[in-house]
């Protein structure tokens, strides 16, 4: 009889099947332990776009030290925003460019060290796309080319373990049904919102700014929330993933 490796892929959606049908989080096959990269500073950053665009690049930023500034968890998120029709995402881009670079800098001269987090990529894409906005775009490459300082957390999760989710590893799914995380539903609640996703994200730009009529207070609010809620979630994960006591 034909062993599963002799067919490829199919060992793999063997454990996906047992993950789903026990419900447990199980290493992938050739998987000795799950390693999880951490640092004395943890930066959650996720970005909001329109048209394309980002506007906003809100950070979670958790320095029990106080390394690069007060102790304890801070959220640097309406300050990394441009909620105006005519946002220009460049300035945007380097106003959070300069608090990554400034965070660097200290948490350096301080002898630690400081992880950026992000869920699926489009974070590592989008700053490749405003590298050119820099004195020296390399710089960029540098960083989000530097595993022990940016770090795709889906990458993280997808390549360790198997997770009972039926082969589906997006943030919403991976934090609300594996790892407890209930801050979407608390900003839908308070915002009186059916959805949040990226079409509700749209939505709630374009009554913010205006585009067909006065600004929204209240949209604006909603889409700081859903971004605070975003950077939560991978946090949320992260501290998940630290509960998990899987080896071979």
């Amino acid at each position: 009889m034909a062993e599963l490796g002799s067919f490829p892929g199919l060992a793999g959606l063997v454990q996906q099947a047992r993950a789903d049908l026990t419900g447990d989080a199980l290493l992938r096959d050739g998987v000795d332990g799950l390693v999880v990269p951490r640092a004395d500073v943890e930066v959650d950053l996720d970005l909001e776009s329109y048209g394309g665009e980002v506007y906003m690049w809100g950070m979670r930023i958790h320095d029990p030290q106080g390394l690069t500034g007060e102790a304890g968890t801070r959220y640097v998120i309406e300050e990394m925003a441009d909620l105006s029709a005519d946002f220009d995402p460049a300035e945007v881009f380097l106003r959070a460019w300069e608090q990554i670079a400034d965070m660097r800098r200290r948490g350096e001269d301080a002898g630690g060290t400081l992880a950026i987090y992000s869920w699926s990529g489009i974070e590592t894409w989008m700053f490749r796309q405003y590298a050119e906005h820099l004195p020296q775009p390399s710089d960029v490459e540098e960083l989000v080319t530097d595993a022990d300082v940016w770090v795709d957390l889906m990458q993280v999760v997808k390549q360790q373990l198997v997770l009972p989710l039926r082969g589906r590893y997006g943030l919403k799914q991976v934090a609300s049904q594996v790892a407890g995380f209930r801050g979407w539903d608390e900003v839908k609640a308070r915002h009186g919102l059916s959805a949040l996703d990226g079409e509700e994200s749209m939505l709630l730009f374009a009554a913010a700014v205006g585009m067909d009529g006065d600004p929204d207070p209240g949209a604006a609010e909603a889409l700081l929330a859903y971004n605070r809620a975003d950077v939560d979630a991978t946090w949320t994960v992260r501290e998940w993933l630290a509960t998990l006591d899987l080896r071979r």
